[in-house]
């Protein structure tokens, strides 16, 4: 599911240093701002907590950072969600500095909710986006059923369609394929696959006749119904769904 974190860098003085400067902007006078959304597996920590960060336009390794006012709001189907960073510039453990974009954190809306808007403001602007389907549970279907039937000794075109369908599937990281019931492993597919839209194609190996589970860990970036005042608008998270797969 969603596992990805915003990489948090260490705070500190870097105009000091020689590092890039920090100016107070108002969200409308940064450039090229955009909105990223990730929200943690529940399954992983609790209670589980939506990270909405800001992104802007750096041209170069000595472009400034950009601080928001102190005033900046964030609500997400009307709920108030903390900024927890403003901005500042940052030095990684490494010591290479840069920026740490302004963040905010909190309870993501409940699941099953089929819009998800946030809105964006700080006195003089509004910026709004809204996601569909962020926060229900992904599932898949294999060749168009909920229960697959294959036939054992007969290596398989598979279509598996990734829902919700309003999802863009990005990325098919792997597929597993493991006997239910069965000490004989996990088969991992390493064939060829193909990603279009929401489907994975793959070619199924020969396997003997009995209860599979066939499992897709995907990369999928849910669907954008309106990012008004942003460059871009972006939610992208990993999750792992199955389907029974019958083997006769």
């Amino acid at each position: 599911m969603k596992t990805l974190l915003p990489l948090i860098a260490i705070a500190a003085t870097a105009t000091a240093c020689g590092g890039p400067e920090v100016l107070n902007r108002d969200l409308r006078h940064i450039p090229g701002l955009k909105l990223g959304v990730t929200v943690q597996d529940p399954a992983s920590i609790s209670p589980p907590t939506e990270y909405v960060r800001l992104d802007y336009d750096r041209s170069t390794s000595d472009s400034p950072c950009y601080r928001v006012p102190s005033d900046t709001r964030l609500t997400v189907n009307g709920v108030d969600v903390p900024l927890t960073v403003r901005g500042d510039a940052s030095l990684s453990f490494d010591g290479v500095s840069g920026c740490e974009k302004p963040w905010f954190s909190g309870v993501p809306s409940p699941l099953e909710e089929a819009r998800v808007e946030y809105l964006l403001t700080d006195g003089d602007s509004r910026l709004r986006a809204v996601f569909q389907n962020l926060h229900v549970k992904r599932s898949i279907r294999m060749n168009g059923q909920e229960q697959a039937a294959l036939h054992a000794g007969e290596a398989v075109e598979v279509d598996v369609e990734w829902l919700p369908g309003t999802d863009q599937l990005l990325e098919a990281r792997y597929i597993d394929l493991a006997r239910v019931g069965s000490n004989a492993g996990v088969y991992r597919i390493e064939t060829s696959r193909e990603v279009e839209g929401n489907h994975v194609r793959f070619t199924l190996p020969a396997m003997s006749a009995g209860q599979y589970r066939l499992s897709v860990y995907g990369t999928a970036r849910a669907g954008v119904e309106a990012c008004e005042g942003f460059t871009s608008c972006d939610a992208t998270f990993s999750e792992s769904s199955f389907v029974d797969v019958t083997v006769e």
